[in-house]
């Protein structure tokens, strides 16, 4: 099949960079021949803040999702002004990159009460809600206003996407959350550097549903 005058291969190895496919050498094989793909960084950033409505919409959980996740939210930021999700990547990220990103609880309660103490400049109250696919400890993060997450994998997912801010370690779960909510996303790549309101980015910032 290689060399098929009828087929087309892209290949992308490990620390190869983004691969565009809105490239025009790729296009135009894409309309000519059956075009195969391997790699990690094939990306259409322009194609999916495009369509977003409409893979938001394909993506959509069901209507009992969403109602549980409404009234999750409701109960989460009672009293308050800001709802930041926090997202707790556990299990996996043991050994995924060596365990670069596993983190403990105690950087997690600095960098919420990082943000804490930025919005409480602004003259704002914050909640958090806590999803992870491990129990946490609600008592540790005390004195902060914080709720746990509904607990399943799909609901805790749209739980993140209702927040105002989003923060983690570097996980695809939480950044579809930001893409699909609209809501700011950060990082912690740093367990030990304190983060401020600018770190937080809207990855696909066409404006709609994208709270301040």
């Amino acid at each position: 099949m290689p060399a098929s005058p009828w087929h087309c291969f892209y290949t992308l190895a490990d620390g190869d960079p983004v691969f565009d496919l809105q490239d025009a050498a790729y296009l135009r094989d894409a309309r000519r021949k059956v075009v195969f793909t391997h790699g990690w960084e094939f990306r259409d950033h322009a194609s999916l803040l495009k369509h977003r409505p409409v893979i938001k919409a394909l993506f959509a959980p069901d209507a009992r999702v969403l109602a549980l996740v409404a009234e999750w939210r409701e109960k989460a930021i009672r009293g308050a002004d800001v709802l930041v999700g926090v997202h707790v990547r556990r299990g996996d990220y043991a050994r995924w990159q060596n365990g670069i990103y596993l983190y403990d609880d105690s950087v997690y309660r600095s960098r919420m009460m990082d943000v804490e103490r930025a919005l409480k400049a602004q003259g704002k109250t914050t909640a958090f809600v806590i999803c992870s696919n491990e129990g946490i400890d609600m008592g540790v993060f005390s004195p902060l206003q914080v709720t746990p997450g509904p607990g399943h994998a799909v609901a805790d997912l749209y739980m993140l996407a209702s927040c105002d801010l989003i923060m983690g370690p570097p996980s695809t779960y939480s950044l579809w959350a930001s893409y699909h909510g609209g809501g700011k996303l950060l990082f912690i790549k740093d367990p030990h550097t304190e983060v401020s309101l600018a770190d937080f980015e809207v990855h696909f910032p066409d404006g709609g549903g994208v709270r301040p």
